[in-house]
């Protein structure tokens, strides 16, 4: 969910900082990292491992 990205997002941004002052490359370094994080909820797979087995499905 966004509420749950953004949990995830403000373990790289202490609460208070605000989005608005990063810069694009920081955005994305920031979202690959959290794509790329194991998530229990997908018995320990990452977001970007799962994406690619869909897209070739």
């Amino acid at each position: 969910t966004n509420e749950n990205f953004k949990g995830l997002l403000r373990e790289f941004l202490p609460k208070g900082q605000s989005f608005n002052s990063l810069t694009e490359k920081e955005l994305v370094h920031y979202i690959e990292a959290i794509n790329e994080r194991p998530r229990r909820l997908h018995h320990y797979k990452t977001a970007k491992f799962l994406f690619g087995l869909a897209q070739t499905s």
